[in-house]
């Protein structure tokens, strides 16, 4: 998982796209910001199987939204 500056990229999901902005809330950052930042992923888990893959893919963003931030 990372977040760079850029282009969001249509194969994001709505759930990390969510969570990014959440946390530039968080951070007290410009919501602004949201349409210059790109997530990329990529991750073994199989979506919609219960596996909790939206959880991992949640919390792996968070993490990475808040060290692209120096956090």
């Amino acid at each position: 998982m990372e977040v760079s500056d850029g282009t969001p990229l249509p194969s994001e999901r709505a759930r990390m796209r969510l969570v990014l902005r959440a946390v530039l809330q968080h951070l007290s950052l410009p919501s602004s910001l949201d349409a210059g930042l790109r997530i990329e992923f990529e991750s073994s888990i199989p979506v919609a199987k219960g596996m909790a893959s939206s959880t991992a893919d949640i919390a792996a963003c968070a993490i990475a939204t808040a060290r692209h931030f120096g956090m």
